[in-house]
């Protein structure tokens, strides 16, 4: 989760200071055609979002699961 953590927080810091220098700078560091912003600086970099978000969220829920059933075991032998 840590890995994923840090490419996730990467690819959005990447977004963002392009985004940043597009609005206030009026620097553009994509071509001008629609088809290279859409797919080569969108697309291609989202598809490092999805992936480590889906790993995030499938990490997420297995610790859940094991700190639970540690939670239920520890409850258990405490009681005995």
């Amino acid at each position: 989760m840590l890995v994923s953590g840090g490419q996730f927080y990467g690819d959005v810091l990447y977004y963002a200071t392009c985004g940043f220098d597009h609005f206030v700078w009026g620097k553009t560091y994509a071509r001008p055609e629609p088809f290279y912003f859409w797919f080569y600086f969108f697309f291609m970099n989202f598809i490092w979002i999805v992936i480590p978000g889906y790993l995030i969220i499938e990490g997420s829920i297995v610790s859940a699961r094991a700190i639970d059933k540690a939670q239920r075991q520890e409850k258990g032998k405490k009681v005995q």
